[in-house]
């Protein structure tokens, strides 16, 4: 099966700019506040593979809430001013996402099984699906449409009502740490 893969991230973002106060950072902190909710991209590759485009993970747990930002500007660095929430909402077009930023990929050698998660290489996707498979590209779609809910609950039937759990008992490990321990329950579902 030859599969060419375009995910397209529907990301639900509740964003407000406004004075600086005490919880968010004080005078001259942080004058944002952001909270996503909603679930990781879920693509139905056939034959019992799937492959998620995640919300968040250990190293960068902000990650999403900036990525539409982010991709506008071509930045890594994070992008918290009211021009670019403004350009955001009001662009009602499609964004495509940098290969700099993509998303953390995942997959899973058995869904019924959080511990059996993998990361997936964006630029071989092959090697996580077998031969003929590669991503194009990931994109954003600015719409006012409602998100897509329950679609990676029916999958990942396993997942929790709290964002914290990692996939996978703890180890002992310093170093080689196993990746479902790198990713949480809200590395796919937030609410």
């Amino acid at each position: 099966m030859k599969s060419t893969v375009r995910l397209l991230l529907v990301l639900p973002l509740l964003a407000s700019i406004g004075w600086p106060n005490f919880f968010s950072g004080g005078w001259g902190g942080a004058s944002w506040h952001s909270k996503v909710k909603g679930e990781a991209v879920t693509v139905d590759l056939g034959e019992g593979k799937y492959l998620f485009a995640l919300l968040r993970y250990v190293r960068n747990p902000e990650y999403i809430e900036n990525l539409a930002t982010r991709s506008l500007y071509n930045t890594t660095k994070r992008v918290w001013v009211k021009e670019a929430f403004r350009r955001v909402v009001t662009s009602q077009k499609t964004i495509v996402v940098p290969r700099k930023l993509y998303p953390l990929l995942a997959t899973f050698e058995d869904v019924k099984d959080p511990k059996t998660v993998k990361e997936v290489n964006p630029d071989n996707l092959a090697a996580s699906f077998g031969e003929g498979y590669r991503l194009k590209a990931i994109t954003l779609d600015i719409t006012d449409e409602p998100v897509t809910t329950g679609k990676v609950k029916k999958v990942l039937e396993w997942l929790g009502l709290y964002p914290e759990p990692s996939l996978g008992p703890y180890t002992n490990r310093t170093n080689n740490i196993p990746f479902y321990l790198r990713v949480t329950h809200g590395s796919f579902l937030r609410r």
